[in-house]
């Protein structure tokens, strides 16, 4: 199960942020340094790399061509989809840019600081002298959790849609909000023409694209636990291409297993028997419930799936699964 000590941890989050050299979800190109995800799975190069590999290759033919690329080849900074790293000054507030990794408000000040006679190697002291702003919290979407970048409540990529899309629900902050009330240290109201439809356009928003992330947030919890559990089982049995076997670093591939319909009629008859027991034995449940460690799955769930086998099987006619609404 998810919360068992054989489960890679690395799933169980809500979001989950894979490493660019994952050994089966690799995503990073492979240019060294190189901050911008592959084209897919078969072409491991941005595709800014990919075009300039179609240009090295045919000018340089032979089996080394490949490897000199990615010597030569100049790494490029990550450009859209990213989630902005927070404020170097304020950790709450995400940086405006990555050229000195700062919030709006904190480049405002060193852009101040270098017109009235600071220099860029001033920046680590200047940075240092000065204090961190309070954050504005997470994204009011549902599916996002990346950090707001105003009072309004939405992050750089649910902003841009939201001005995108017309502003439905007229939200907005008044005008000169920063100075009149941010700066006086005074909480920033926010304006709506129509709170319910802004908080129905907020709910109805997926997650913002990241390369590097699965964003499982807003998923009922049995369909996210059987996501969490699919993308770690797919290590478990996963080949990628150009690695070491799987058996090579303690993996086994799965093999096929064919039932004769003997043991089909057994094996229903074990989950039935599993099934029956569940549902009359409230300690059991209890006791799977504290086994499980994870809200969205119970006994009821556990039946669900037997009677779904039991089904698949041919055990009985499935009457009960689509009786359900």
């Amino acid at each position: 199960m998810i919360n068992g000590p054989a489960f890679d941890p690395l799933f169980r989050s809500d979001v989950i942020t894979l490493p660019a050299d994952h050994a089966v979800y690799e995503w990073a190109c492979s240019v060294l340094e190189c901050e911008r995800p592959r084209v897919n799975q078969q072409i491991d190069l941005c595709g800014a790399h990919r075009d300039e590999w179609t240009i090295f290759s045919s000018e340089n033919p032979g089996d080394e061509a490949r490897a000199a690329f990615r010597r030569l080849a100049t790494p490029l900074p990550r450009a859209e989809g990213y989630e902005p790293p927070p404020c170097r000054v304020c950790p709450g507030r995400p940086a405006f840019a990555n050229e000195h990794q700062l919030c709006t408000r904190h480049m405002r000040r060193w852009r101040h600081h270098l017109r009235y006679g600071g220099t860029e190697e001033d920046f680590d002291t200047w940075a240092a002298e000065q204090d961190a702003l309070p954050p504005y919290g997470n994204c009011g979407t549902t599916a996002c959790e990346r950090m707001a970048t105003t009072p309004l409540g939405l992050c750089r990529f649910h902003d841009r849609s939201y001005r995108e899309q017309g502003q439905p629900g007229g939200a907005r902050l008044p005008d000169l909000w920063e100075r009149y009330y941010e700066r006086q240290g005074q909480p920033v109201p926010v304006l709506t023409d129509d709170i319910r439809e802004f908080q129905r356009w907020c709910a109805q928003q997926g997650p913002p694209p990241n390369p590097n992330q699965i964003n499982l947030v807003g998923l009922r919890p049995l369909v996210k636990a059987e996501l969490q559990w699919g993308l770690e089982a797919h290590t478990r049995i996963a080949e990628p291409p150009g690695r070491r076997p799987a058996s090579a670093i303690g993996h086994r591939t799965m093999k096929v297993v064919k039932l004769d319909a003997m043991d089909a009629i057994e094996l229903s008859e074990m989950l039935e028997f599993i099934k029956d027991w569940l549902t009359t034995d409230d300690q059991a449940k209890a006791r799977f419930a504290q086994f499980v460690g994870c809200p969205g799955y119970d006994a009821a769930d556990l039946c669900a799936d037997a009677d779904r086998f039991v089904f698949l099987l041919g055990g009985n006619d499935g009457e009960y699964l689509f009786s359900q609404d």
